[in-house]
């Protein structure tokens, strides 16, 4: 059995949380360029690509995809909880204005944070709660959601947060023992083998640009995912999640490089109070208190 791989280096942690983020803003962006693509068929060419990426990766580090013996179940749970966790994100995207949808998946980190107290025993310290409130506040300022839900709907997007804090408590979990590709693959084999069948059915074929778009949806989001699975190795759960809200800058920035959409005094606000609390979960975790 591999010996324990997990380290506690905050900074690392902290910057590839915000890596994943940028590389999951640019995916989101490759998202919106592709319309009149189906969603399925989107979801089926981001995790093709990650898979593939993650197969050649494994293969020429001659490692077993399929982990340690006494992980599997931990792997599978994992995938299975990510994939309900998209399919909840995209229903909600799909009947929510979007301003909603997201605010009702930014709400994983603190998923992410309690469940680690619990499942994983991580300590939580005082500064966390109120940092992670900031950031909240934070990213409602720059969402300024309308509200305008019906109950399903929105209960359905507020899911997809719970299941994406539980995949990702398992993936700190699992860094303890697992190469991030073996999480990788079983989630990204689990994704294909489910929405093949579902984007079959009304394939779109794409005319060039649209196929680039695909392409760096599926470049993104594996790096996104490296990122994101790595950097639960070196930080603890509570200490790095919160640097995932650094994505809704990220998409302030490409938003206005690409659409030049303008921020308000509300959006940079908010920006203001999500690095403010990031500073400060991650300076007192330097200060180990």
């Amino acid at each position: 059995m591999n010996s324990d791989k997990r380290e506690n280096r905050p900074f690392l942690g902290a910057f590839l949380m915000t890596a994943s983020a940028a590389s999951f803003a640019l995916m989101g962006a490759a998202v919106k360029y592709a319309q009149g693509i189906p969603v399925f068929e989107k979801v089926l060419f981001r995790n093709l690509i990650i898979l593939f990426i993650a197969f050649i990766s494994l293969a020429g580090r001659r490692m077993s995809p399929w982990g340690e013996a006494g992980d599997r179940k931990k792997l599978f749970l994992r995938a299975l909880l990510g994939y309900f966790g998209v399919v909840c994100t995209f229903y909600a995207l799909g009947k929510l204005p979007l301003a909603d949808a997201n605010l009702l998946n930014k709400t994983s980190p603190f998923f992410v944070t309690f469940f680690a107290a619990i499942f994983l025993h991580e300590r939580l310290r005082r500064v966390h709660i109120p940092a992670l409130v900031a950031a909240m506040i934070g990213a409602v300022l720059i969402i300024k959601p309308g509200f305008d839900v019906n109950a399903f709907p929105a209960f359905i997007g507020f899911l997809s947060a719970i299941f994406a804090g539980a995949a990702y408590t398992l993936v700190r979990s699992l860094n303890a023992r697992e190469d991030p590709m073996v999480i990788i693959f079983y989630f990204s084999l689990l994704s294909v083998l489910v929405s093949l069948p579902l984007a079959m059915r009304g394939f779109v074929i794409p005319n060039p640009p649209l196929l680039i778009a695909l392409v760096a949806t599926g470049l993104f989001g594996a790096g996104g995912q490296f990122f994101i699975t790595l950097s639960y190795r070196y930080g603890k759960a509570a200490d790095i999640s919160i640097f995932n809200y650094s994505s809704v800058i990220f998409s302030l920035l490409i938003g206005y490089i690409g659409w030049r959409e303008l921020p308000d005094w509300f959006s940079l606000t908010g920006a203001l109070l999500i690095l403010g609390a990031a500073g400060l979960v991650y300076f007192t975790a330097r200060r180990g208190r």
